[in-house]
């Protein structure tokens, strides 16, 4: 992940149990949210809804495509 990547959403979307683990390789800065500030940001920002979709769409084709090759 880079800069300006996200990771977690999962478990604010639907209050299931994470399944994201991050290890830092350097020093960085996050922003934690929880469900309820994630929710209240999404009607904020309806675009960021749109980018995290757009990315997780992307996730899933990786995974689609390591299983079924």
């Amino acid at each position: 992940l880079g800069v300006g990547d996200h990771f977690g959403e999962l478990a604010l979307f639907d209050g299931g149990p994470r399944t994201a683990t991050v290890i830092a390789e350097t020093p960085m800065k996050v922003l934690v949210l929880g469900q309820r500030e994630f929710a209240g940001l999404l009607d904020e920002v309806p675009g960021l809804a749109h980018k995290i979709l757009k990315h997780m769409a992307a996730r899933i084709r990786e995974l689609d495509a390591k299983i079924y090759p």
